[in-house]
């Protein structure tokens, strides 16, 4: 049977120390009483642990992690992330509000495992390891036209774009044209494989299509 904590025990003059031991039992908090663990002085060390165990926490709650000092949060939400859930539209905001290598981090283990909205994808290219990200974001989800023209500025480039045409999505999604076209500015050998790749499972704008044409024939001449 599922242990669960109660707004009772808050109560206790050693509250803190017996939710920490419950928590770590995996006992589950009610979401309506997850606020309440912010007032215990150990409240840190609880949400560490309910995130290690895989516990969900409510929108109020994920916020709340970050007025405590980064270095804890960073801790709490990381582990969290891991867990594979969610963040709320707020606290996703929150996360960049971290030292840009802290938000890296979170960011890096969070593109493993949810698609993010437009804007959401737009703001990972502030970060230091935008590079990394992007390379793991594609392995499993799509890109906004915005987002596609962004890769270009990034040094593994190529790189992100051969994963983003190879791997199959749930979805599978038609590069813009101008991001068609962006992929013939990179180096001849990269810009093939790319097309290669790509045009297995769909067409080309016209004005790409010419300059693949003009590629296989240079290829064609050695």
């Amino acid at each position: 049977m599922e242990k669960k904590i109660t707004e009772e025990m808050f109560a206790q003059p050693n509250a803190g120390e017996v939710i920490l031991n419950l928590v770590r039992e995996g006992a589950v908090i009610d979401e309506e009483i997850h606020l309440k663990v912010f007032a215990l002085d150990n409240a840190a060390e609880i949400l560490l642990e309910y995130a290690k165990h895989g516990h969900e926490l409510s929108d109020k709650a994920q916020l709340k992690v970050f007025a405590l000092p980064d270095e804890k949060a960073v801790e709490i939400m990381l582990e969290y992330v891991k867990q594979g859930y969610w963040l709320c539209y707020n606290a996703f905001l929150k996360v960049f509000e971290l030292p840009d290598e802290k938000a890296a981090e979170i960011m890096r283990e969070y593109a493993k495992h949810h698609s993010l909205t437009p804007k959401a994808q737009l703001k990972v290219f502030g970060l230091p390891n935008a590079a990394e990200i992007m390379l793991e974001y594609v392995k499993h989800y799509w890109l906004c036209d915005e987002a596609e023209l962004k890769v270009f500025g990034l040094p593994n480039a190529a790189e992100i774009m051969l994963e983003y045409v190879v791997t199959p999505k749930k979805f599978d999604y038609d590069l813009c044209e101008e991001a068609q076209l962006k992929i013939f500015e990179l180096p001849d050998e990269k810009a093939a494989e790319i097309m290669l790749e790509y045009t297995k499972r769909h067409k080309l704008c016209p004005d790409a299509q010419k300059l693949y044409d003009e590629l296989i024939a240079k290829s064609a001449k050695g």
